[in-house]
C-alpha cells in the first residue's frame, strides 16, 4: 500500500506541473496577443497620420493652384453674376502637372454679391512610387466679389476613390483682397 501512495503522489505532482505549465503558457500567450494588438493599432495610427499628411499637401496644392491661376489669368474666375469663366488656352500653363484648360470642369455659380467657381484637380505621386500610391484629388472653390474680395477653399483627399474606407479629407481656406 505504501507503494501506491508514492505513485499517487508522483502522479499528482506531474499533474500539478502540467497544470502550472499550461497556466504559464496561457499567461505568456495573453501577453503576446496584447502586445501584438498594441503594435497593430500603432501601425494603423501611423498610417492614418501619413494619409492625413498627403491630404493636407493635396489641399495646399489646390489652394496654390487657384492663386497661381488668379495671378496669371484673373478673368478665369468671374467676379460678378452674369460673368462666365474664361477658359485658359495656353499650352504652357500647368498646375500640379496638369494643363489648366484640362483640369476638370470649371463650374461657375452666380451669387448676388459675386461668383463662385469650382474645379477639381488630380495629383499623381511623382516620387519613387514603390508602394503604388493612388492619385490624390483636390476640390477647389473660388469665390470672388465685385468689391475685390476673394475666398478660396481647397479640400484635399489622399485618394480619389470615394469608396475607400481610409479616405482622409483636409481643408484649407484663404480669404484675401484682390490687388489687380
Amino acid at each position: 500500500m505504501i507503494r501506491n501512495s508514492k505513485l499517487e503522489i508522483r502522479n499528482s505532482q506531474r499533474a500539478f506541473a502540467l497544470l502550472f505549465a499550461m497556466f504559464v503558457a496561457s499567461i505568456m500567450l495573453s501577453i503576446g496577443l496584447g502586445i501584438s494588438n498594441v503594435i497593430y493599432k500603432e501601425l494603423i495610427l501611423s498610417s492614418i497620420g501619413r494619409e492625413s499628411e498627403f491630404s493636407l499637401y493635396t489641399a495646399q496644392t489646390g489652394l496654390e493652384c487657384a492663386l497661381y491661376i488668379e495671378g496669371k489669368h484673373p478673368a478665369l474666375f468671374p467676379r460678378q453674376s452674369g460673368d462666365l469663366p474664361i477658359p485658359a488656352l495656353l499650352e504652357d500653363d500647368k498646375c500640379a502637372g496638369q494643363k489648366i484648360n484640362t483640369m476638370g470642369d470649371l463650374q461657375a455659380e452666380a451669387l448676388a454679391t459675386g461668383a463662385t467657381t469650382t474645379f477639381n484637380i488630380m495629383i499623381s505621386y511623382t516620387g519613387a512610387n514603390v508602394n503604388n500610391y493612388p492619385p490624390m484629388c483636390a476640390k477647389v472653390s473660388v469665390y470672388k466679389s465685385a468689391s475685390n474680395y476673394m475666398r478660396v477653399e481647397s479640400r484635399g483627399y489622399n485618394t480619389c476613390d470615394t469608396t475607400n474606407s481610409r479616405r482622409v479629407e483636409r481643408s484649407l481656406k484663404l480669404r484675401t483682397n484682390i490687388t489687380h
